[in-house]
């Protein structure tokens, strides 16, 4: 299991990935995924304002049947049900999915656009202003 760690300079993330995993790098300048293999982890983000760690499904991966453990249990606290992706019960959730929303492998069965209009309800609902030139934003309308 991965940990954020709050340090002087920033944060760290640190422990053991046992599945592919994505942690969005919250800068002055925005918002940067970056993708970390399962493994063990200590890594630093200086300039970091906030850190997420978000688990990561592989394209083709079955969807999963089940939530991830630790996340929310009811598929109503995601913006794709089905396969239990993208939590947006909390507002640290939120601005992940947000975040993560355009770096995503959508297959072509998935609900793109319905899955960002859930997005930016929780959004609403969270008081988060969302950009409107983000991929979230520009899917949820069409464009």
């Amino acid at each position: 299991m991965l940990s954020v760690v709050k340090m002087n300079t920033g944060f760290g993330v640190v422990g053991v990935a046992s599945t592919p995993t994505l942690v969005l790098i919250k800068t002055a300048a925005g918002v940067r995924p970056e993708a970390i293999e399962a493994g063990a982890v200590c890594k630093s983000y200086e300039t970091a304002q906030e850190v997420y760690v978000l688990p990561v499904a592989k394209s083709g991966q079955t969807p999963r049947k089940s939530p991830p453990e630790g996340y929310p249990e009811s598929k109503d606290e995601y913006a794709v049900p089905d396969k239990y992706l993208f939590p947006i019960s909390t507002e640290s959730h939120v601005r992940s999915a947000i975040g993560y929303f355009s770096a995503h492998h959508w297959e072509p069965s998935d609900d793109k656009k319905g899955a960002a209009n859930r997005i930016l309800r929780a959004a609403k609902r969270f008081g988060i202003e969302v950009n409107q030139s983000s991929d979230v934003y520009r899917s949820a309308k069409g464009l």
